[in-house]
């Protein structure tokens, strides 16, 4: 699933990757790098959730 989220900078697009000791974690790519790359991070998010996308193929 997808999730979309209200943060301090706008919106960000994680997606769920499971629970660890009892708190959501998603897999995100929400730092930029010196050279302008991404860095893909998995960890708990505390921002409101505006909208879950699930695709069912």
């Amino acid at each position: 699933m997808n999730y979309r989220m209200k943060t301090p900078g706008g919106q960000h697009v994680v997606m769920f990757a499971g629970w660890k000791n009892g708190k959501p974690q998603f897999i995100g790519s929400n730092n930029v790098n010196a050279d302008g790359s991404q860095r893909i991070t998995i960890s708990s998010m505390n921002y409101p959730i505006m909208s879950i996308h699930q695709y069912r193929g």
